[in-house]
């Protein structure tokens, strides 16, 4: 199969874990092309954290924020430029891969939190900043 996998995504798992995330991510990355989402199992020898950014923002706006709605509200980022935000998050899961035990999900929503706290998303996702008139509060 074509194209690494860059070697966080299968560090600190055991040899058969290992084997079963580059399968796994192979094999999300051909069916993405074929337009089928492939979500990848849990691995057990690999322990989750919370993103940088996730912790970030918790710290400045609080845990208790988690609906598009409330985060527009304390952000003053409109509910679509966090979505789309999130949906490139998405889609970079299905066609690229992702640390163990990352969700389509948790990979879109810490690409938002990046977004909001001024991390390297914000940069890459100009274009959304552009086309809904973002003004960031950092």
């Amino acid at each position: 199969m074509k194209g690494k996998i860059p070697k966080k995504y299968t560090s600190r798992l055991n040899k058969k874990d290992r084997q079963k995330q580059i399968h796994n991510i192979y094999k999300s990355r051909k069916s993405y092309k074929k337009k089928k989402y492939i979500n990848r199992p849990k691995l057990r020898s690999h322990k989750s954290k919370k993103s940088q950014w996730v912790v970030k923002f918790e710290a400045k706006y609080g845990k208790g924020i988690k609906t598009y709605k409330e985060i527009e509200r304390v952000t003053g980022i409109p509910k679509k430029a966090l979505m789309e935000v999130v949906r490139k998050g998405k889609g970079a899961y299905y066609s690229s891969g992702s640390r163990p035990n990352q969700t389509a999900e948790s990979l879109g929503r810490a690409r938002m939190y990046s977004y909001i706290m001024g991390g390297p998303t914000r940069k890459v996702d100009n274009h959304i900043t552009n086309k809904y008139n973002v003004r960031f509060h950092d």
